[in-house]
């Protein structure tokens, strides 16, 4: 069942966007159908497994297989003071807060660069994390858990920074193809 949706995903993507040749991209543990000219970048891990993306040599995105996978949240200190609302702007000797509004009245969302969505990835549930204003931002996918190993739950992930529009779109559809080994 899980080829059958995954040809099927497969076949969506082909008629979508019919003038990109593609081709799958291995990576021991994963694979991914990625665009043509997309090319593997070997690392080197130290607590896990680790690798990239280069695409067509204008982007990178990167992936984590292991305990420390990075979870793409988006992390904003706010402080809230009395009623009023306060968003850690960096360090002069001590931290920088700026006055952002009151508790009643602000939105913190909108500070937030990115959006996350739910999807289901190869039957793994998946955080789907995009730029809400394209080029801005991160676009990946992180998996809590793929298996248990005997020091934990092994998570996985693979994303990029500030990807042009195209490569963002691309990224994204790429993801969907991703079939764990």
């Amino acid at each position: 069942m899980k080829t059958f949706k995954s040809l099927c995903f497969l076949l969506l993507l082909f008629l979508t966007d019919c003038s990109i040749e593609s081709r799958t991209l291995d990576f021991d543990d994963f694979q991914i159908l990625v665009p043509q000219q997309w090319e593997k970048i070997e690392l080197i891990g130290i607590d896990s497994k680790v690798g990239g993306i280069s695409l067509n040599g204008k982007d990178t995105v990167t992936y984590d297989l292991g305990l420390y996978s990075d979870d793409l949240d988006e992390y904003i200190a706010f402080e809230d003071y009395g009623d009023s609302v306060y968003v850690f702007d960096g360090y002069n000797d001590s931290p920088i807060f700026k006055f952002k509004g009151s508790i009643d009245d602000l939105d913190k969302d909108k500070f937030y660069k990115n959006e996350v969505n739910w999807d289901e990835i190869d039957g793994f549930s998946a955080k789907i994390v995009r730029p809400k204003r394209s080029g801005f931002g991160v676009t990946g996918v992180y998996i809590d858990s793929l298996y248990q190993s005997e020091f934990g739950k092994i998570g996985f992930q693979i994303s990029g920074y500030n990807l042009s529009p195209d490569n963002e779109r691309l990224f994204l559809q790429a993801i969907k193809t991703v079939t764990f080994k």
